[in-house]
């Protein structure tokens, strides 16, 4: 969790900021030209084919999500399977991208509730994989292909589900943002963008 947090940083509330007009030709690690980042856990106590846990977030980790999967997949969710340069809201990165894209034009104002939101997401996820190492090293002595079997069913119900937040989180912080958007002086009566964590 700390290590996704460092993908995201942008010095904020420091005087490396990268908000402040000092900082333009700095580089942040948290920019907003990511495509795709990528954490590998290493588990010593599961069996070598499925001892990686990747958690990938696309887009640029700021305003997206970092989800996980097991090594030993047999198949991937199908929002990853989309290949487009096109916008789609059933691919995985620009269900993500859009998002990002939304909340970096005003990070003042909605920022700060997309990051809560899918930071509660990742803390949820990450007390769910210490519980899935039990269930998958179940499964895979009974064979490899139950073990594998089970680390895909994992991958792709963690994957649908952020897709379903994505959408959600989406329509809401798009009506949020076109609300925000007014010719009244000193930002007056604009909203900060918050959003509950789904269950």
């Amino acid at each position: 969790l700390e290590i996704m947090d460092i993908y995201r940083n942008r010095y904020e509330g420091t005087e490396y900021d990268m908000m402040k007009a000092e900082n333009a030709s700095r580089r942040a690690i948290g920019v907003t030209r990511q495509s795709d980042v990528h954490i590998i856990q290493t588990y010593t106590d599961l069996p070598a084919d499925t001892c990686q846990l990747q958690w990938l977030a696309l887009g640029n980790a700021e305003h997206s999500v970092f989800i996980p999967a097991f090594s030993g997949i047999s198949d991937t969710h199908k929002s990853y399977k989309i290949d487009s340069n096109n916008y789609n809201a059933n691919n995985m990165y620009w269900a993500c991208k859009r998002i990002c894209g939304i909340a970096e034009q005003d990070r003042e104002f909605l920022s700060q509730g997309v990051k809560d939101f899918w930071k509660a997401q990742e803390e949820s996820m990450y007390k769910s994989t210490a519980k899935d190492v039990k269930a998958l090293k179940k499964a895979y002595k009974k064979s490899k292909k139950d073990g594998r079997a089970y680390a895909t069913k994992l991958a792709k119900s963690y994957a649908s589900k952020q897709l379903k937040n994505s959408s959600k989180l989406y329509s809401k912080l798009l009506f949020t943002s076109v609300d925000n958007v007014n010719d009244r002086a000193n930002n007056a009566r604009k909203t900060v963008f918050t959003m509950d964590a789904a269950k």
